[in-house]
């Protein structure tokens, strides 16, 4: 009786239904079906496992398939010799990067110096991408993990390994003038007084929003309508 009862419940509250990625417990699976006595979810390992709706509906169910959008983070490690002035150009950069691409929410956005590990300096990411698809939201983290590393290059920074060969490499000359490009930008910044830290002004948010093309021009699945 207690998971006839239980079923009709997962029925009448609408928190899952049949065909729908979740996560209940700690495991993740797709519904399949949601009986009288039981409900049976699909694992990732496409085993079938049936559970009791008396069990089932005690779990903690989170709806994977209903995010209104995905959230992305991730921390950026540089090598200890990028200097102040890099590592302020970079986080700018990408900064405007999130800011600029149209399938980054608004708000919020983070882009911070978090700290000095024990090999590297350490930028937190992080921001929401307006889609439910996990597969797209992987293609669109993969663009910006793109441009990211391409930010990363342009100032001359590089990305930091817990290995000792790092503190062997030689700075060519093409990276001594990376970093006095760095130190120019910065220093403009303050003679126009628009130093962008700790953040954007909000004209200038609202000037560079949606400004990346994505996908980009030359994309496959990019029409010319689009």
């Amino acid at each position: 009786m207690e998971n006839v009862i239980n079923g009709l419940t997962l029925y009448a509250d609408g928190g899952v239904k049949l065909g729908e990625f979740c996560r209940y417990g700690d495991k993740l699976g797709t519904i399949e079906s949601i009986g009288l006595r039981s409900t049976r979810v699909r694992t990732l390992e496409r085993s079938l496992i049936t559970i009791p709706n008396s069990e089932f509906a005690n779990m903690e169910i989170d709806n994977l398939e209903r995010r209104d959008k995905r959230r992305m983070e991730h921390v950026i490690r540089l090598r200890s010799e990028t200097t102040l002035e890099q590592l302020r150009v970079l986080i700018v950069s990408i900064r405007r990067l999130l800011l600029q691409h149209p399938m980054i929410e608004e708000e919020p956005v983070r882009v911070r110096l978090m700290g000095v590990g024990e090999y590297s300096i350490n930028i937190n990411m992080m921001a929401y991408i307006s889609c439910r698809d996990h597969e797209e939201f992987m293609a669109v983290q993969e663009d910006i993990l793109f441009s990211m590393l391409t930010q990363v290059e342009s100032v001359g920074a590089k990305i930091a390994h817990s290995t000792q060969y790092q503190l062997f490499d030689k700075v060519s000359a093409d990276n001594q003038e990376q970093k006095r490009k760095a130190e120019q930008v910065v220093a403009q910044w303050h003679e126009d007084q628009a130093f962008p830290f700790p953040d954007f002004s909000y004209e200038y948010k609202y000037e560079i929003k949606n400004t990346i093309m994505y996908p980009a021009a030359t994309s496959a699945v990019r029409t010319p309508s689009a």
